[in-house]
């Protein structure tokens, strides 16, 4: 199964720390979970992140584990080889981008209430996918 929105925001943490619950289920599909993997990898910013989604994200506090541990966890307790990370990491920022530019469009033609809703920030959000999607490609060496 592939949650398709696979993040902090969509887990209940114990009082240790430990992921107790994922919730949000309705766009699970049956896929590749490095879709998953790449989602929560890609909205996990750390500090410094050149073109951060989301700078103020949980992640960035002191005592967050980095992104290569979490992969490294990963491929240990799934028993995966994850050499390919890049092209999901990459797909996930195009997908995004292409989410975003669909929300935006709704705004500007009048399809959704702009009422307490920052539509440039969601173009900036989507305008940084975009960049991410195209420096990931760029250092796992595809796309062009």
């Amino acid at each position: 199964m592939v949650h398709g929105d696979y993040g902090l925001h969509n887990c209940i943490a114990t009082a240790e720390g430990r992921i107790g619950a994922v919730v949000d289920w309705e766009i699970s599909t049956l896929g590749d979970p490095r879709a998953d993997l790449a989602y929560a990898i890609n909205a996990w910013e750390e500090a410094g992140d050149p073109a951060a989604i989301r700078p103020e994200a949980a992640s960035t506090a002191p005592g967050f584990p980095k992104r290569a541990d979490l992969l490294a966890c990963y491929a240990e307790t799934a028993g995966r080889e994850l050499s390919d990370i890049g092209f999901y990491r990459a797909f996930n920022h195009w997908k995004t981008a292409c989410i975003l530019d669909g929300v935006v469009a709704r705004y500007d033609a009048g399809q959704k209430s702009t009422e307490g809703v920052d539509v440039q920030a969601l173009r900036d959000r989507r305008d940084r996918s975009v960049t991410n999607a195209s420096n990931t490609a760029a250092t796992f060496g595809f796309g062009g």
